[in-house]
């Protein structure tokens, strides 16, 4: 199930990951739980916080991080034997996370002069624990809030992504695109080692074009653009709306 999240150029950046464990004291009883689980029981969990400490989460939250269940055997049997084995059990379903970081919202330009300039204002660093799409919408050039002040109505931009963040790229070089260009752009970050740990980093620059028929007034992309990144392999336990607990996960695995 692909699971969606979008980053709004000049918004700020969201983060799909679990939610930060409430203080809120746990029930001194397991939940039990109902309908098709009530079989099984939702015992108080913990989380380790920063301090190393044991943070409780409120049983039945859907905003937990983690949640745990057991199953109610009232096993009991006795006999003679010298060895007697008994079960214990221990499973996990992990969902699909990601955690986005931008840095900046985006490009806010004062001009003075006609020209041509370039800005690398915004950084975009995503993690996950498996691949994840990307697709972009909503590039525009910028527009004219007042037709009456201007001849030109359009700046023209271009964008380019890169990796590296430390110096423009080249005026021609191909890595530079257009918002027509941009909005049909998709691909994947493949899953990887890094992209666990490190994250996928890109830099994104903008250059606008400033001619000499663009009026005192104020140019914007009105409905600002979006980069959505969508989990490529997300729980059915897992609401795709939320990001919260939809359920509980379909025991036993074996």
């Amino acid at each position: 199930m692909t699971q969606r999240l979008t980053i709004t150029v000049c918004m700020l950046g969201l983060v799909a990951f679990g939610l930060a464990a409430s203080n809120t004291a746990v029930a001194d009883r397991p939940a039990v739980t109902a309908g098709a689980e009530c079989h099984f029981e939702e015992w108080p969990t913990y989380m380790c916080n920063e301090n190393e400490e044991w943070v409780p989460m409120p049983v039945g939250g859907l905003g937990n991080r983690a949640r745990c269940w057991t199953f109610e055997t009232n096993y009991m049997d006795s006999c003679n034997k010298v060895c007697w084995p008994v079960t214990l059990k221990n499973e996990a379903a992990v969902a699909q996370w990601m955690i986005i970081s931008m840095d900046y919202d985006g490009f806010h330009w004062g001009v003075r002069k006609p020209g041509d300039y370039v800005a690398g204002c915004a950084d975009v660093t995503v993690r996950s624990n498996c691949a994840i799409e990307v697709s972009l919408s909503g590039f525009e050039d910028l527009l004219a809030v007042d037709c009456r002040c201007t001849i030109d109505s359009v700046i023209e931009v271009k964008y380019a992504f890169d990796d590296q963040g430390q110096v423009p790229p080249p005026c021609d070089d191909s890595i530079w695109m257009t918002p027509c260009q941009l909005n049909q752009m998709t691909w994947q970050i493949d899953d990887s080692y890094q992209l666990h740990w490190d994250g996928w980093t890109q830099h994104i620059w903008s250059t606008i074009h400033v001619s000499p028929c663009n009026g005192p007034t104020e140019f914007v992309d009105r409905d600002w653009a979006t980069i959505t990144y969508c989990l490529d392999n997300q729980q059915p336990w897992i609401c795709p709306e939320t990001g919260l607990f939809n359920g509980m996960p379909e025991f036993p695995f074996q």
